[in-house]
């Protein structure tokens, strides 16, 4: 009876977009209980590390996972044919997702540094940019440079891959990030500073 139930229930949801308890994701994404904004944001626990990036869930505080680019490499699609053209910067990042699932589209991170970080220059809220993650096979990626042409190349991620974000400072050593608009499913990374090749990645599972 239960596989008779989750067959006609895949089929409804394939057929016609209808719900059904097999997708019980849905119900985590509709009624979130992680990454909440939070009012108890002064019970984080000082960093042992220059920065870190947490969130909540019902058992307490979590910490994103941090994580370092693997390298660099140029990318030239149509630069044969078209000579002009300057080949983009792209950033790897090893795996095709992270550890750190997020059941929740409007996910709230909090940024939180160390006494002396926090005095430093990529601890500034108008350097915290979230990233959108591009997954490739075995690994994942994002352009570090923008434009095409010799007279139009810049350093620093396109603006597609770019997500916009508010960012609140809550006290010296804490910030409050949080998306400008629900996300879609994907890989994703806070970058601080003016750094691609590093970050705090996550991962929304579901969503828009």
């Amino acid at each position: 009876m239960v596989a008779v139930h989750s067959t006609m229930c895949y089929f409804a949801t394939v057929a016609l977009g209808l719900c059904c308890p097999i997708f019980a994701l849905d119900n985590l994404c509709n009624q979130p209980t992680e990454a909440l904004a939070s009012t108890d944001w002064q019970s984080i626990k000082p960093s042992h590390f220059p920065f870190e990036v947490m969130f909540s869930d019902p058992a307490g505080w979590n910490g994103v996972d941090r994580v370092f680019g693997t390298g660099e490499h140029l990318q030239a699609r149509w630069r044969n044919a078209f000579p002009f053209l300057v080949p983009t910067m792209v950033q790897s990042f090893e795996g095709a997702n992270t550890l750190t699932p997020i059941h929740n589209p409007s996910p709230v991170f909090y940024l939180h540094a160390t006494e002396i970080a926090s005095f430093s220059p990529p601890f500034d809220a108008g350097k915290v940019r979230l990233l959108r993650l591009k997954v490739r096979h075995d690994h994942r990626e994002v352009p570090v440079s923008k434009g095409i042409t010799k007279f139009t190349f810049a350093a620093g991620p396109p603006s597609r891959f770019l997500v916009p974000i508010s960012v609140r400072r809550l006290s010296q050593t804490l910030m409050e990030i949080r998306p400008r608009d629900p996300l879609a499913i994907g890989q994703y990374l806070i970058a601080i500073g003016n750094q691609e090749n590093e970050g705090f990645e996550f991962e929304i599972s579901c969503g828009h």
